[in-house]
């Protein structure tokens, strides 16, 4: 293995996008099912619909 440089993640959070009003919320990690707090309606948390941003950089 060579020298690799690690970058320090500062922040780490997850959004889901709601699949009924398509707008991004803050989730926790291993939460299945989420109540929407823009529509209230119910809706998945899977890697289709979700993103985490750490630092400055948003990964999809």
């Amino acid at each position: 293995m060579g020298d690799e440089k690690r970058q320090k993640i500062d922040r780490l959070e997850l959004e889901i996008r709601c699949e009924h009003c398509r707008k991004w919320f803050r989730s926790w990690f291993g939460i299945t099912l989420q109540r929407c707090p823009h529509c209230g309606r119910t809706t998945g948390c899977n890697k289709a619909n979700m993103r985490l941003i750490t630092g400055d950089k948003k990964f999809t």
